[in-house]
């Protein structure tokens, strides 16, 4: 399974050894996103940085355990990223709170059918755009009173004039 670099706006970064679940995938984002594929967790990790991803797809069985500790350490490090996760029933069981509170956006069981993979990465990414949307306007509006004049007033008194 080829190595797609992220060119595009959007990159999905798998972390898998499953030659069914990375043809699932491919078939089911077709031109809509970048795959690079990680066997190892240390790439994996690099991965979602050097390519900015969207969405982080887990196969259980290549992730390293505790899971539950892993996707939480995840999250906290690219909270932007959607972490769609796949495994068994009793796995999704298991991690029903991180399901519940969205540190885990969506789990797919295996065999993942590209027609299921394809709804949840479409939802990622949408899910991707609108945060950058909402995003967006209040880095604007941060970096803009950052480097905004202050107020007449606000000079005067800094400069020693009426209080």
């Amino acid at each position: 399974m080829p190595n797609l670099v992220a060119n595009s706006a959007s990159a999905i970064v798998a972390l898998s050894e499953d030659d069914a679940l990375l043809r699932a995938l491919t078939v089911a984002i077709v031109e809509q996103a970048a795959v690079v594929t990680s066997p190892s967790v240390d790439r994996f990790i690099d991965q979602l940085a050097a390519n900015r991803a969207q969405v982080a797809l887990i196969d259980a069985a290549a992730a390293p355990s505790p899971l539950y500790g892993f996707t939480a350490r995840l999250h906290e490090q690219f909270p932007q990223v959607a972490i769609v996760l796949t495994g068994s029933a009793q796995l999704q069981t298991e991690l029903s709170t991180q399901i519940a509170d969205g540190t885990i956006f969506r789990f797919a069981h295996k065999p993942a059918s590209a027609q299921r993979l394809k709804l949840f990465i479409h939802a990622a990414l949408r899910r991707s755009q609108e945060c950058a949307a909402t995003a967006e306007p209040e880095e604007a509006f941060e970096s803009a009173s950052a480097t905004a004049p202050a107020p007449a007033h606000a000079r005067a008194r800094a400069n020693g004039g009426p209080q």
